[in-house]
């Protein structure tokens, strides 16, 4: 076998591989693709293929999803279960009537808090683009019967948000 011959064949091995692990790749991709069209409609949900104990305290699955202003249709809430540290949780919020929306928000930033509860109190800490700093907001939170969930600021007592879960 010429030296030429030897390239062709190494090129040709290289070339068999890639297309080997692109495939792999491929399938995985379309397989992990079907599991989520399967699921229905993804929600804010984070743990659509369940979860396992790794030691983490899990969230508070009352508050876990999308909410909705009563009041305001266009604030929204969303509080994920992906943990943090030190019992926080990731949530977010927009205002559309300010013309920020869901897709706006900066990861981590803006618009995005670390959340909470400790003996009905909801604590969050409110993120900023470009900044470390956390502002610290606290409410009284509460259920109602009629799936509401009903914050009220620990520093401003007649102040009360109402929020409707979202489907």
């Amino acid at each position: 076998m010429t030296h030429k011959q030897k390239i062709y064949l190494m090129a040709a091995v290289v070339a068999a591989v890639v297309v080997a692990a692109t495939s792999a790749v491929a399938w995985h991709l379309v397989r992990q693709s079907e599991k989520l069209h399967n699921t229905g409609d993804i929600t804010h949900s984070t743990d659509v293929y369940g979860t396992y104990d790794d030691g983490m305290p899990p969230a508070d699955k009352r508050f876990v999803g999308e909410w909705q202003n009563a009041d305001n249709p266009s604030w929204h809430r969303v509080y994920y279960d992906d943990y943090e540290a030190d019992g926080y949780y990731w949530g977010k919020e927009w205002h559309e009537d300010e013309n920020i929306e869901e897709e706006d928000l900066v990861f981590h930033g803006n618009g995005w808090f670390l959340w909470k509860v400790e003996d009905k109190m909801l604590r969050e800490l409110h993120c900023m683009d470009g900044s470390d700093v956390k502002v610290p907001k606290s409410y009284r939170s509460e259920f109602s019967g009629r799936g509401e969930l009903i914050l009220t600021d620990k520093k401003f007592k007649d102040t009360v948000f109402r929020f409707r879960r979202q489907e």
